[in-house]
């Protein structure tokens, strides 16, 4: 740094070369001359100072001391006006050069690693030369961030440890991290299983891939689906659909605003769940795509019934045990669009009558798991044989506990027809007499059976049959989600919470 001098002290060395007359005119001069005033000279992008004098000498002597002290002449008029423009000017071209080097950086890098820059638009952020703010945070946060170095591969291994509700918070991190966290390898397979929802959560999160989702006992309180989203994606949607007609463009515009889901399994046994939110979850899958549904304990209505009825094309295992509001059209409704099922559960599901006769005209004929246990007084011998000999001959379980009103017959149907029963349930069938259990010795393929409450004739059945297994399982396990001990899978998928 320049410290500030009198003006005699520049003066002196030149006069050292210089005749007498000069130097007492230069000491007379300058004793009455004030500080020597410092400015700024870019030259060549380069600051320097340059000291400027104001004497009152004749030009001839003038330059003599300048050529002695190895300098020239300044023109010192108005010098900082012109520096100040100067230097804004440069500063003006710094920032267009930055912005022009931030302009053509490949925007799928921009988006993966944040910086103050990128908060703020470039209108409102105008940098300020190489030694930018922003600039200096960027480099600090590349140091002081440990997962920078890591791919986005790694990052998702990483995250699959974590429970969903730590990924919530990972997700208010950074950009790349909520990027990261709503990736669909992430939520594939999910356990949210006696969860509390509130109005468009539980529709985000299936939105994200789900394939495999288990949601019993789980509370739903509003909507499904945020109807926010859903009305702003509409009118979007919906102004290109104004050239086409009404009744097209309605159509389009109710299949299209709806999100599609990709889920396969789902259970959503004894959840809180109105008959329209359940409607609502099965109305956004596409139609043919889930495999396996359990509704245990849950209200059903004409339209969830006809959801159902949607998914029959792909429909393989169906759980409606102990559900309530089956009629006699949804039964035919949905059993005759049921071609693939294979295991159904019907247990204690009060069917009258009717309902069971148009049971046993549609049920399918590709089923070879069946619970009809529960019905009690309207299951009759005649049904058992019209199931038996025209609807399911490739049965291979068959519950029907506490049918108090099938007899001989229905037993010697079940022989002549099913043989290829692996297991069979009859716990509290009274009306069975001792001897129809003899029939037993024809099935081959037999290795279990169930006679809960019948007196002595576990025993007696053991005699009869050395190599079968006599009531091994108290509970049935038709169609039923979660059989094992693994309480976070269902249908032997794990789902993780």
């Amino acid at each position: 740094m320049i410290r500030r001098t009198r003006s005699r002290t520049a003066p002196n060395v030149a006069l050292s070369s210089t005749s007498s007359n000069v130097n007492s005119k230069l000491n007379r001069r300058n004793s009455s001359q004030s500080c020597v005033k410092r400015t700024k000279t870019v030259l060549q992008g380069t600051e320097h100072l340059a000291p400027t004098f104001t004497w009152d000498i004749a030009k001839t002597d003038r330059k003599q001391i300048y050529d002695d002290l190895g300098v020239q002449e300044i023109d010192t008029t108005d010098v900082t006006a012109s520096n100040r423009s100067h230097l804004s000017r440069n500063k003006r071209n710094a920032s267009r050069e930055l912005q022009k080097h931030s302009t053509s950086v490949d925007p799928k890098v921009k988006d993966q690693h944040d910086s103050p820059c990128e908060v703020k638009s470039m209108k409102e952020h105008i940098h300020d030369g190489h030694v930018c703010s922003c600039q200096i945070q960027l480099q600090l946060e590349k140091k002081n961030d440990p997962f920078y170095v890591l791919s986005d591969e790694i990052m998702l291994g990483v995250f699959q440890w974590l429970p969903k509700t730590t990924l919530t918070s990972c997700a208010r991190v950074c950009k790349r991290w909520n990027h990261l966290v709503v990736d669909d390898s992430l939520w594939r397979h999910i356990d949210l299983a006696s969860k509390i929802f509130s109005s468009g959560t539980l529709g985000r999160v299936l939105q994200r891939g789900t394939v495999a989702a288990k949601l019993s006992r789980c509370s739903i309180k509003g909507s499904v689906f945020d109807q926010a989203s859903l009305s702003s994606s509409s009118s979007a949607r919906g102004a290109r659909m104004s050239s086409r007609s009404s009744e097209q463009s309605k159509e389009l515009q109710e299949n299209s605003f709806q999100p599609k889901l990709h889920l396969q399994y789902l259970d959503l046994s004894a959840s809180d769940a109105t008959p329209e939110q359940l409607a609502e979850v099965l109305a956004h899958c596409p139609s043919n795509q889930l495999k396996k549904l359990s509704l245990e304990s849950c209200p059903l209505s004409e339209d969830l019934v006809k959801c159902i009825a949607n998914q029959g094309g792909s429909l393989e295992e169906l759980n409606l045990c102990m559900s309530t509001g089956l009629k006699e059209d949804g039964v035919r409704t949905m059993f005759e669009s049921c071609k693939r099922l294979k295991s159904l559960n019907l247990a204690w599901t009060s069917l009258s009558r009717k309902e069971l006769l148009a049971f046993v005209e549609c049920a399918p004929t590709s089923l070879e798991k069946l619970n009809l246990s529960g019905c009690r007084q309207t299951l009759k011998n005649e049904d058992i044989i019209a199931l038996a000999r025209n609807r399911c001959p490739f049965m291979k379980e068959l519950d029907l506990s506490d049918s108090t009103s099938i007899g001989f017959t229905a037993l010697e149907a079940m022989v002549e027809c099913m043989t290829d029963l692996q297991h069979i349930s009859l716990s509290r069938c009274y009306s069975l007499p001792r001897a129809s259990f003899f029939n037993l010795t024809n099935l081959a393929h037999l290795r279990t059976i169930d006679v809960f409450g019948l007196n002595h004739e576990d025993g007696m059945i053991q005699e009869i049959l050395p190599r079968v297994q006599v009531n091994i399982y108290p509970f049935s396990s038709i169609a039923r989600p979660t059989t094992t001990r693994k309480r976070n899978s269902i249908w032997e998928i794990t789902c993780y919470e």
